[in-house]
């Protein structure tokens, strides 16, 4: 699942530290 976090505004997010969990982003439903 880690492959794919770089690639997508969520994983800018998550780099950034704004997200930590998976229950996170999903809720943020980008």
């Amino acid at each position: 699942m880690a492959e794919w976090i770089p690639k997508t505004m969520l994983g800018k997010l998550v780099s950034q530290g704004k997200i930590t969990t998976m229950s996170e982003a999903l809720n943020t439903r980008l």
